[in-house]
């Protein structure tokens, strides 16, 4: 989370693991609660801030669940993308989802659970059932040579190629913060 008045965000990770590990419990007990059972589900993936996430959040499962955590646990390919590419926030959850799609063995018709996650605010578990043509589709988009495709750029090349120009404006001014007051922050063009 980033204070308004703060120029950067204010993490407490071990918090953030807590609350991710007590919302995930919540929605998988709730779900349980609702439709009784796992066993329609082939797979099951995570937002994944870190690679790690999903792994702390089923082993903190009660042991009565000890054959979805240990098939679960044993599933990687939904993991390879975000270790990969790195957090990409909100983008995880659809990211790991894409990965199981194109690194997996998994069938057409079969139902995916997914486990959404907000700033530990939120979490949300919802299912997700594939189409006949998924694959088709998912191997156009060739995501291996993308990837393989992708060049090492600096820092301040990052910055300077992609965060400073999205603050430029058509008249090659730029929007940029001026002062924070009250937590208010004001911003002004500079030319």
């Amino acid at each position: 989370m980033r204070p308004n008045d703060c120029k950067y965000p204010i993490v407490d990770g071990k918090l953030s693991i807590k609350l991710y590990i007590e919302l995930f419990t919540l929605c998988f007990e709730s779900f349980i609660d609702k439709y009784q059972n796992f066993d329609e589900i082939s797979s099951m993936i995570f937002h994944l801030p870190f690679s790690k996430m999903r792994d702390k959040a089923l082993q903190s499962l009660d042991d009565k669940y000890i054959d979805f955590k240990t098939k679960h646990l044993s599933e990687i390919t939904s993991k390879i993308l975000c270790k990969n590419i790195g957090n990409t926030y909100t983008g995880s959850l659809y990211l790991s989802l894409l990965s199981l799609l194109y690194y997996g063995n998994i069938n057409e018709h079969e139902k995916i659970a997914l486990f959404s996650y907000g700033s530990g605010a939120v979490g949300e578990l919802f299912t997700v059932n594939l189409s006949a043509d998924y694959k088709e589709k998912i191997r156009k988009l060739e995501i291996d040579k993308r990837l393989n495709s992708r060049k090492e750029v600096s820092i301040e090349d990052y910055e300077l190629k992609y965060f400073d120009n999205m603050l430029k404006l058509k008249d090659n001014s730029r929007v940029k913060l001026s002062k924070i007051i009250d937590s208010i922050r004001f911003y002004e063009i500079d030319k």
